[in-house]
């Protein structure tokens, strides 16, 4: 299925050169990136939704919440509000409280729209034993949720099973059942049935046009793999389902949130039309409506101060509010979201951020400084909303293009591009400037072998405020070497004990993928734009991943072997304790982690930070991964609120409250080490449980901390360098070329590529 570029990017996101938004403009001195806030809506929480309720219909301007009363009756309470009046009204099914004693009632199915303006409340009770529904019926309320009557669905209807049932807005229902979709007159007169094609279901439907046609949500298989949902119109009066050509996408969807970790949500939410649209439905980014044809971005969650992901339902009410329903592994909260005024945003300063995704940490930042209205906002374009399941390399082509032609946003984040081929090109400020501008801020409180390994040109045109940091460790007993270079690694690996591996081992293509994407930074030189794959270290590494087995091989050798050669995760730390294994690759995302794996990995042995080879490398062998990198655009009139921004992120406050990642202010990374001497539990080797590790003290700490102060290199990876490694390590893995053969075609097309860039 391709994925649609929505046409918000014309109409509601972003005008760029050469488009003209439709709504809020300002003119930008310095940047060049236009945008309006069309789609930038305010939120306010409603603070009458009863906590623990969960959503379950909306309709005109109300919603109706639910509740499990008890786990004994599966009782539901209900909660009934009105987000414009305020009014609120609590209640249970009448169905329940005609029964003294606990009943197999067990709430509400659905809710349904009568054309009077009533509601319907679908319940249902299953039989003692649970094997089947024993009753449905539907209870009328009125536009207060006063009781008004019961109506029963007879038995022919539901068939004493689970049913889904919808109502049209001439009052006619549509139940699906057993893979068909059965219409009733609203007295349950059955007047037709509609086919659904095999191996399809819906999963929800709204009404549509006024001749009584529906719209739905239907399920489908992607040819790829996963599931989508395509809006078809459903027609009672001709039988027929037609699609609309709107995909509603519900397959998993991956927003990068740091360097080595992902979160996946899905997406598919769909409702009634509202704000002059025939019908909506929710992302992880944002709600789209649909109207003449065209899809449409309404809300952009993330510059309406929400994060990407975190709005699981939306609807809109009829006065043209939306209620947002977010409940990212909390207890859901319900926030009435409005337009913002033209006065608003002619007052507002509007900060661009340019992206290719948007990691956490900034995402999180950006929100906050936004809350805090301070008469600035920071607007946050995405160009990966470019992308198409074709060619996921269009959001940054565009990014580029853009940028090499002048259109340029307040703030870069430069996560994801060849960083090296925008800085030389005088786009970015040197954030040095505006640190030593502010008398208030001192560089000598900041850990500035950090900043000098994002350097460039003896710049440092990219800012990072948080990292982890990777390295590689050995025993002691085999290596007191850091920082090797090229020569000196393949030497180190070529003398080791007989019956020793350089790396735990699984198979050929694992290992490939691992270690070319792990350690790049051995053989690029980016900010020179040298590499280093025609060395004999490369050819050396190559040869032996050459001698490994296929994971098709390791299956036909026996399970006492693969056992050996693919070890389950924990017992992959035994040949390092046993000294079958020399190199492990390592990633400390805080300090504690340093003495997690100088417990479970080495058994308290010493240790040798061996890092990563690099012949050029001024340091240890470490390197700093930032969780994300920003750029200032050096024409920027926003500068100096830029700076208070960035400001506000390195200040010992908010870096004493990061979690999972170093600090970069010395204070606050003190405060790191001296914590992680009183913890005797950490993340065990999947990260989930607590596994105990013993103190540390401060010997072991005070080496963590020379070795931070050590690195002067920054994490590098670029795809397109990845993809030459494998096309070229392909043929040699086919007998088609050497070791060295295959490191000199990469060698000349990676050198190549860096001129290029450069």
């Amino acid at each position: 299925m391709k994925k649609r570029v929505f046409s918000m990017i014309l109409t509601a996101a972003i005008a760029v050169t050469g488009m003209t938004g439709c709504g809020l403009q300002k003119e930008y001195k310095g940047a060049t990136l236009e945008l309006n806030m069309d789609n930038a809506w305010r939120s306010e929480k409603l603070t009458k939704a009863r906590a623990g309720y969960n959503f379950v219909h909306a309709w005109d301007n109300n919603i109706l919440l639910s509740r499990s009363d008890n786990q004994r009756t599966l009782q539901e309470r209900f909660q009934f509000l009105n987000t414009e009046t305020g009014e609120s009204v609590e209640f249970t099914a009448k169905a329940a409280e005609e029964r003294q004693k606990a009943s197999n009632f067990i709430g509400c199915s659905n809710v349904v729209e009568y054309p009077d303006g009533t509601v319907g409340m679908m319940i249902y009770e299953v039989d003692r034993r649970g094997e089947g529904v024993v009753r449905y019926c539907v209870e009328v309320y009125d536009e207060n949720m006063q009781y008004l009557r019961s109506v029963e669905i007879p038995e022919a209807v539901h068939q004493n099973a689970y049913i889904y049932a919808w109502m049209d807005n001439q009052g006619n229902w549509y139940c699906e059942k057993d893979g068909g979709l059965t219409c009733y007159n609203q007295d349950f007169e059955k007047y037709g049935d509609i086919s659904i094609p095999a191996g399809l279901w819906i999963e929800e439907m709204a009404c549509g046009k006024t001749d009584g046609t529906m719209y739905a949500s239907v399920c489908k298989d992607d040819p790829n793999g996963g599931q989508y949902y395509e809006i078809y119109e459903v027609s009672a009066k001709d039988r027929t389902m037609n699609s609309t050509g709107v995909f509603n996408t519900k397959e998993s969807i991956e927003k990068q949130t740091s360097h080595n970790s992902t979160r996946v949500y899905t997406v598919g939410d769909f409702s009634h039309g509202g704000g002059g649209y025939d019908f909506c439905w929710n992302t992880v980014d944002g709600m789209y409506g649909y109207k003449d044809g065209e899809e449409v971005q309404a809300i952009s969650w993330v510059n309406s101060d929400f994060p990407i992901g975190g709005v699981s339902e939306a609807y809109f009410m009829e006065n043209g509010s939306v209620v947002a329903v977010s409940s990212n592994f909390t207890s859901p909260e319900y926030y009435l979201c409005t337009p913002r005024s033209q006065e608003e945003m002619e007052a507002v300063k509007l900060i661009s951020l340019s992206t290719l995704g948007l990691y956490s940490a900034l995402e999180t930042a950006v929100i906050d400084y936004n809350k805090a209205e301070n008469g600035s906002r920071i607007v946050v374009v995405d160009y990966n909303q470019y992308n198409t399941d074709e060619d996921n390399t269009l959001g940054k082509q565009t990014l580029y293009d853009d940028m090499l032609n002048g259109i340029v946003a307040d703030l870069v984040c430069t996560d994801g591009m060849h960083f090296e081929s925008l800085a030389g090109k005088g786009l970015f400020g040197d954030w040095y400037e505006l640190m030593d501008a502010d008398e208030s801020f001192s560089r000598e409180e900041y850990l500035q072998n950090f900043f000098h390994a994002y350097e460039y040109d003896d710049k440092l045109q990219r800012l990072a405020v948080q990292y982890s940091v990777h390295t590689a460790m050995a025993k002691t007993q085999f290596t007191q070497q850091e920082g090797m270079n090229l020569e000196e690694y393949r030497e180190c690996l070529r003398n080791l004990p007989q019956g020793m591996d350089f790396y735990d081992f699984s198979n050929r293509a694992w290992m490939l993928d691992t270690y070319f994407k792990d350690n790049l930074n051995a053989y690029v030189d980016a900010k020179n734009a040298k590499c280093y794959f025609d060395s004999e270290s490369f050819a050396y590494i190559l040869g032996k991943f050459g001698t490994l087995p296929t994971s098709d091989e390791i299956g036909e050798l026996g399970e006492e072997w693969a056992a050996q050669r693919m070890p389950s995760y924990p017992e992959s730390h035994l040949a390092f304790q046993e000294n079958r294994a020399f190199i492990e690759d390592a990633v400390f995302c805080q300090p504690i982690d340093f003495r997690r794996y100088n417990r479970l990995t080495f058994h308290d042995e010493p240790v040798t930070m061996v890092g990563i080879p690099m012949d050029y490398d001024e340091g240890n062998g470490g390197l700093f991964r930032a969780d994300f990198t920003v750029s200032v655009n050096a024409q920027s009139e926003y500068r100096a609120e830029i700076w208070d921004f960035m400001k506000h992120l390195l200040q010992e406050e908010y870096q004493s409250s990061l979690n999972d990642s170093f600090p970069v202010h010395l204070g606050a990374l003190e405060a790191k080490y001296d914590e992680a001497m009183h913890m005797v539990s950490a993340k065990g080797y999947f990260g989930v449980s607590e596994v105990p590790i013993g103190e540390s003290n401060a010997e072991e700490m005070g080496k963590l901390r020379t070795y931070l102060e050590g690195i002067q290199t920054a994490y590098y990876y670029d795809e397109t360098i990845y993809n030459i490694l494998w096309e070229e390590t392909d043929k040699y893995l086919a007998g088609d070329q050497t070791a060295e053969e295959c490191g000199r075609m990469v060698q000349s097309r990676v050198s190549i590529y860096l001129s290029e860039q450069s």
